[in-house]
């Protein structure tokens, strides 16, 4: 990626806070009940470090080793503000939850096994938020759990396994408004399930939308979105 300009980065995320503002309006909400994340998979360690200056809300990394890297070279950046939203493999997920505060791709009992160990074992004072993937679209290629497998999955879950929310990435669609469905989808899975399971799981977030759809992901309810070309070009 060419070099980037840390104003051109600040100046990026203060035009995603004004469409934020709008979007967050239109389901009466506040922009505050929204997270912006930045999908950092193909930047390196400066370019994070300018988008915390800019105001980001959090950093999203896709890989272990990537977000160890960043973290050694940015080892002021607190833990709560580090989002791991790649595929978790189950031998990978206490190390990664060592590190970030909020895993939103928990879709194995393994990766559940492996995180509620580390959870009973953490003498960490932040505790662990977990988001719950799931394939709306029961797209082969995509990772998740089908819309009919979270209520089971939820029921079975390690008792120090709290799941927070849930994460979807819909099917590519060359235009927004394509995956609303979606969107609506999971916000009514999460409704549905946040009523079942009170006291258990508060399923409160909704990780959904990307550069391409975050503003309809947001009208249809999504509390932490992951932002990456918008921010860089």
């Amino acid at each position: 990626m060419a070099a980037i300009a840390r104003e051109h980065i600040r100046d990026n995320i203060q035009a995603m806070r004004a469409h934020l503002a709008q979007a967050a309006a239109v389901s009466g909400r506040s922009p505050h009940d929204v997270q912006l994340l930045a999908a950092t998979k193909y930047v390196d360690a400066d370019v994070v470090d300018m988008l915390i200056a800019g105001g980001i809300d959090g950093i999203a990394e896709n890989r272990l080793d990537a977000l160890e890297l960043k973290q050694d070279l940015l080892p002021g950046i607190d833990r709560s503000v580090w989002h791991y939203i790649g595929r978790l493999q189950s031998r990978k997920a206490g190390e990664i939850a060592e590190r970030v505060g909020m895993i939103h791709s928990l879709c194995s009992d393994s990766a559940a096994q492996r995180i509620a160990r580390w959870m009973e074992a953490s003498e960490l004072a932040l505790p662990l938020e977990v988001l719950v993937q799931v394939n709306v679209a029961d797209d082969p290629g995509k990772d998740g759990l089908g819309v009919d497998e979270i209520d089971q999955f939820l029921a079975e879950l390690p008792d120090a396994v709290v799941v927070h929310g849930l994460m979807t990435m819909p099917e590519f669609a060359p235009e927004a408004e394509q995956s609303r469905a979606a969107f609506s989808t999971l916000r009514k899975l999460r409704d549905t399930l946040q009523e079942r399971y009170a006291g258990r799981h508060p399923l409160k977030h909704l990780s959904m939308g990307t550069s391409q759809d975050w503003i309809v992901a947001v009208e249809e309810g999504a509390t932490h979105v992951r932002l990456g070309r918008v921010l860089y070009t």
